[in-house]
């Protein structure tokens, strides 16, 4: 396992951008790329956790190249895909928070707005390479049709647009929408099954 230093802080679900090569184009090399919130340095098997929960990560780990030393640029999930998809901070991309009490920068349900459209992402810049682009997981950058990532220079995306379902008890809010492409497919919760073994 190659190393080069890099730590992700603000790592809940899984942002998973994997590119891989038309096939006309010169042989580039493939690559996944994985952003996770809320999980811990220790938390995988190759960075020590003694349960080996993470094999399957372990294994890429293993085989491929890590980056240990790796700051986001915020500690929370919206600003922190932002910057990294953009390159800029949250403040010049448009997501930013001064984290005073009670305020986060992530992307409500009920949200008008999202990444905007001069911002150049990093899989459009990739597509302009040859890449083709997939995202699965969590979005998190807007969720109306105009924000989703296939406006941004993916060509497929398996995910929530969000993960913000409301208080538990909210019946006004649904589940978290989950889309193959720009449509919707379902709810977790009510259409995917969601347990230990998924």
């Amino acid at each position: 396992m190659r190393r080069i230093p890099i730590t992700a802080s603000a790592i809940a679900l899984i942002l998973v951008m994997s590119t891989f090569p038309d096939v006309g184009a010169a042989k580039k090399p493939n690559f996944v790329f994985m952003l996770m919130d809320d999980m811990g340095w220790g938390d995988l098997g190759v960075f020590g956790h003694p349960a080996k929960e993470t094999p399957n990560l372990d294994k890429m780990a293993a085989d491929g190249m890590t980056f240990p030393d790796f700051y986001s640029a915020n500690p929370l999930c919206s600003p922190s895909r932002a910057a990294l998809l953009s390159g800029r901070l949250p403040i010049r991309n448009g997501f930013y928070t001064d984290n005073a009490h009670a305020r986060n920068a992530y992307t409500p349900q009920d949200i008008v707005g999202g990444i905007p459209d001069e911002e150049i992402l990093f899989p459009e810049l990739l597509q302009k390479a040859g890449y083709k682009n997939k995202i699965i997981g969590k979005w998190h950058l807007g969720q109306q049709e105009q924000y989703l990532p296939h406006k941004h220079g993916f060509d497929e995306w398996f995910g929530a647009p969000n993960c913000h379902f409301g208080p538990f008890n909210d019946k006004n809010k649904p589940n978290i929408p989950m889309y193959r492409g720009d449509h919707m497919i379902g709810r977790l919760y009510d259409d995917f099954e969601i347990d230990h073994k998924t």
